[in-house]
């Protein structure tokens, strides 16, 4: 009798524990939730996205990924094996503009046309793994194996013998869209490239005006050694006719 009534108070202890750790963990998740998110100064931004420029889309998603000052709205799964958007709102704000992506579904198709998909399981809403295991934490060689799927082509209903025109917008689109992300890497390309540009003319002006000065400065050395030379030679010129 007195050992079914220790296990009893074993148990309700073990039981009182129990909900005491799962009181904290909610407790934690909520301030979590509620605290200040750090966001990455603007400047260290500018410089972060200037380094994706040219780059392709799974390599560009790798970066931004891997970024530790974003890992606020995107980071790594607990395995490395994918991605996961932590914050839509923070990520709409800050990481949809450097992934070049206009909205949040345009990015949806980018992922399914480089083989990305969602991983239904995972307690996270927006999780997002590769088909092939090609995206990983730390293994960003691999990355070079995730090529784009070619546009699927327009399928006719058995019933009707017509197109879909459903699958035919959904191709164009994904074509528009790489185009566009392409000409948006090109013209960050531009733009450092104008930059660059104009670092190199602002020295070499720097460099044509040192130039200047020191060739200026040479022609009065050179007219003072004259005046000194003449002053020389008449000197000893009168000398020897004394």
């Amino acid at each position: 009798m007195v050992n079914s009534e220790s296990e009893m108070e074993v148990d309700e202890i073990a039981q009182l524990l129990l909900q005491i750790q799962d009181e904290e963990v909610l407790t934690r998740q909520k301030f979590r939730a509620h605290a200040p998110r750090p966001e990455a100064p603007a400047h260290e931004l500018e410089q972060f996205k200037s380094r994706l420029a040219g780059l392709d889309f799974p390599n560009k998603v790798y970066e931004v990924v891997d970024y530790p000052p974003l890992d606020y709205c995107i980071r790594w799964n607990t395995e490395g094996t994918g991605l996961q958007i932590v914050s839509d709102a923070d990520f709409r704000k800050v990481a949809l503009n450097l992934l070049c992506q206009g909205s949040f579904s345009s990015l949806t198709r980018q992922f399914q046309a480089y083989g990305f998909k969602k991983n239904t399981k995972s307690r996270c809403k927006h999780e997002y793994s590769h088909e092939k295991g090609y995206f990983l934490r730390a293994q960003k060689q691999k990355l070079k194996k995730i090529c784009r799927k070619p546009p699927q082509a327009t399928v006719k209903t058995p019933a009707e013998g017509r197109e879909d025109p459903l699958l035919n917008v959904e191709g164009r689109l994904t074509s528009l869209e790489a185009k566009m992300t392409c000409l948006q890497a090109m013209s960050n390309v531009e733009a450092w490239g104008m930059d660059q540009w104009l670092r190199v003319e602002g020295r070499q002006t720097s460099l044509e005006a040192k130039m200047t000065s020191l060739d200026t400065k040479s022609d009065w050395m050179i007219s003072e050694m004259v005046a000194i030379r003449q002053l020389v030679e008449s000197r000893a010129h009168a000398t020897w006719l004394a």
